[in-house]
């Protein structure tokens, strides 16, 4: 998969030849709702090149609309699970305070401009732009009289509830793990491939809440896999209001921790 920064698009667009069937959202979780999304991009059947537009970080943090606490996954989780489901580009968009006021319809024309898009799929929910003022009625609207085809995915639930990653933080924060695993399709868990040190104490390895950008459940002892350089062990975290930490007996270094067994 090739990844590319959206200011970087217009050197790229040489290299993305043909047509494309593209998506764009946070995707913050990859859950199951946005899998069907991210399949039907995949799969589509015009055999366009699959193409998505995502964020390196979440706007609602940004924008500071409601209270995020953290990501589900990390950055790098989310490119490996797009690139493992087929996408074959991805272009990264680092959301701002200036590019907030872009309007959504400024945005569209952009990509009609960059890219001969046969398809664009988005969620039911859609909406982007300077206060969300192009959602779906407005997205067909920039593709009335165009071949480009606007697929909407509907909802999709679990437990008679509908999937979303508000609803997957908020069981994530409750430690209840086996509906994270039923909604994200995969077992939660940190992504620490990226910190090469970590604070010791009296035989504790930890880190502090501010340092990881993903989530953590309330405060208790955690029963959970590690994933070392050294292969994978079972053991404990305990969380409290200032961080995560674990004992090992070994000098592993960990790379990943899983929730939920």
């Amino acid at each position: 998969m090739k990844i590319i920064s959206w200011e970087d698009i217009s050197i790229f667009k040489s290299q993305i030849t043909g047509p494309v069937a593209i998506s764009i959202g946070v995707f913050d979780g990859l859950h199951i709702g946005h899998q069907k999304l991210i399949k039907a991009v995949v799969e589509n059947p015009e055999k366009a090149l699959p193409l998505i537009f995502t964020f390196t970080n979440n706007p609602a943090q940004v924008l500071k609309h409601r209270e995020i606490e953290g990501k589900i996954l990390s950055l790098n989780q989310k490119i490996d699970k797009l690139k493992s489901m087929g996408i074959t580009w991805t272009v990264l968009i680092d959301f701002s305070h200036e590019f907030s006021k872009l309007a959504g319809r400024d945005f569209i024309n952009t990509l009609q401009n960059l890219l001969d898009i046969s398809r664009i799929v988005v969620g039911y929910n859609f909406a982007i732009g300077y206060r969300k003022d192009t959602q779906i009625d407005e997205l067909k609207e920039a593709f009335t009289g165009s071949s480009t085809h606007v697929q909407v995915i509907g909802p999709t639930s679990y437990g008679g509830r509908i999937v979303s990653s508000s609803r997957v933080r908020k069981e994530i924060k409750r430690a209840r793990f086996f509906e994270v695993r039923q909604m994200l399709g995969q077992h939660y868990f940190l992504d620490l491939s990226s910190f090469h040190s970590f604070h010791e104490d009296e035989g504790w390895i930890s880190l502090r809440r501010e340092e990881l950008a993903q989530m953590l459940p309330d405060e208790g002892l955690f029963r959970v896999f590690f994933d070392t350089d050294k292969g994978k062990t079972e053991g404990e975290v305990v969380i409290d209001r200032g961080a995560i930490k674990w004992k090992l007996s070994s000098t592993a270094e960990v790379k990943k921790i899983y929730f939920g067994g």
